[in-house]
């Protein structure tokens, strides 16, 4: 439901969120709000709407029990920050997220957080600590056999190293990278690899390269768009559709129920009616009754 109908999704977990009050567990009720904000937080990652995802996963941390719980709403809020382009925030939650996972000894959630970290210190332009953190992601996803993390670590590298002026590295990194997005058939990495290596090579005064790869990049970029606008207008036609219905079954429902209440009002009419009958036809059988009497 999070991603097919994300706005019924959002209702289901308000409503959670208000059944939960009348809860006499405490820690039930943090636990359901903890997992609520955090969900509805990440719907609105997922529909990079960064701002209402900042202003729901922060709720979260109001209700987290352990420190687990706080550690991904935190690396949550890093994330979005970083979307938001407020680096030195993204950079505090991110630190604040590797301190909550460091006495867990986690693999996962140690590579998770130094890939948010590495992208941010590119950002700043602390080149030094990114490779460091990028040394890890690879050898982390090397020990997992972690292709996407493998992908990651030699991409930032070859761009770093490139940027650094260490053209050759940076050029050896950006090939493993490309051989690692090919493999992984992912388009998205393939794209912002052959726009590193075009760069590099033409740094290089490598112009033949460089435009080759720039061309490569340029037909993939403009199908991914083209792609990307589909799915989006995709993406508001299911939206359209879906509340289409919901606004129908919310009229057949407020339809029914005036139904009922015109068939209520229908019975009680007709019921006071018959009383009403009920009652002359005593009083006619009493006065007939009275006048033989008499």
């Amino acid at each position: 439901v999070n991603q097919a109908r994300p706005n019924l999704a959002i209702e289901i977990y308000d409503k959670v969120l208000r059944l939960a009050d009348v809860l006499n567990d405490s820690t039930q009720i943090k636990t359901i709000k903890e997992s609520s904000y955090i969900n509805i937080g990440k719907i609105y990652i997922d529909q990079q709407d960064w701002r209402r995802s900042v202003n729901y996963t922060k709720k979260a941390l109001d209700y987290a029990i352990d420190d687990i719980g706080r550690g991904i709403t935190h690396l949550n809020l890093c994330n979005a920050y970083m979307q938001l382009k407020a680096y030195d925030t993204a950079l505090f939650h991110g630190q604040m997220a590797d301190t909550l996972f460091t006495p867990v000894n986690n693999p996962f959630y140690e590579y998770t957080v130094d890939v948010n970290l590495a992208e941010i210190y590119n950002k700043l332009g602390n080149y030094e600590l990114e490779l460091q953190l990028v040394d890890n992601v690879e050898k982390i996803s090397t020990q997992y056999d972690e292709l996407q993390g493998l992908f990651f670590a030699t991409n930032a590298r070859g761009r770093t190293l490139s940027i650094l002026g260490r053209l050759t590295e940076g050029i050896k990194n950006l090939k493993r990278a490309e051989g690692y997005a090919r493999q992984i058939e992912n388009k998205t990495f393939l794209r912002a690899t052959l726009q590193n290596l075009a760069e590099a090579y033409s740094k290089k005064g490598q112009y033949k390269l460089a435009f080759e790869y720039h061309e490569e990049f340029y037909e993939l970029d403009s199908s991914l768009l083209i792609a990307e606008k589909t799915k989006a207008l995709d993406e508001m036609l299911t939206r359209y559709e879906s509340e289409k219905k919901d606004r129908e079954l919310s009229e057949q429902r407020l339809t029914l129920v005036e139904q009922e209440a015109a068939l209520d009002q229908k019975t009680s009419q007709n019921r006071v009616m018959l009383l009403i009958v009920l009652v002359v036809t005593l009083l006619s059988l009493l006065a007939y009754h009275l006048f033989r009497s008499r």
